[in-house]
């Protein structure tokens, strides 16, 4: 798509709002310079299996990492181009970069809520949270294929690209 269209404009404000979604999780999960904060020891029993299965989770949901590094890896620039004449590499370089970034701000988060959490809740809740909002781009990519955001967002998803 071109860089004015409105389909990169709406990808670009929704990659954005991820992004500062997860950066202000992540300054709100206890990543701040200078913070005193003290990991809670001798946490109940329940805590800790809710800290070890929220790890396990999150290490089993997280495809962002694997499948952008897949792609950087497996689709050379000479592929790319040969294949797709009418597309650009290094746009197709920095989508997949900043999906293994989306993924590793969702680790960090998920980590950070592990650590610092002594409630059950909290860390399923945060966890959930968290969960949606890296599943952000795929909302809003399922919403244009059905035309509910605009015709040309249903026209950009519907292409032989996707």
């Amino acid at each position: 798509e071109p860089l004015k269209s409105i389909p990169c404009v709406i990808s670009i404000c929704i990659a954005v709002l991820t992004l500062l979604c997860l950066n202000l999780a992540l300054y709100g999960n206890g990543l701040t310079f200078g913070n005193k904060e003290l990991i809670p020891a001798n946490v109940h029993g329940a805590v800790k299996a809710a800290q070890y299965t929220a790890v396990f989770i999150a290490l089993l949901m997280e495809v962002e990492i694997p499948t952008g590094l897949y792609l950087l890896k497996r689709i050379s620039r000479r592929y790319f181009l040969n294949t797709f004449p009418e597309l650009n590499y290094s746009q197709f370089v920095c989508a997949n970069a900043l999906f293994v970034m989306m993924g590793y701000l969702f680790l960090i988060n998920v980590f950070l809520i592990v650590i610092f959490s002594d409630n059950v809740m909290v860390i399923f809740f945060d966890f959930i949270a968290l969960q949606f909002i890296q599943q952000l781009d795929g909302i809003a990519f399922k919403l244009a294929r059905m035309r509910m955001l605009s015709t040309s967002m249903k026209e950009a998803t519907t292409r032989r690209y996707f």
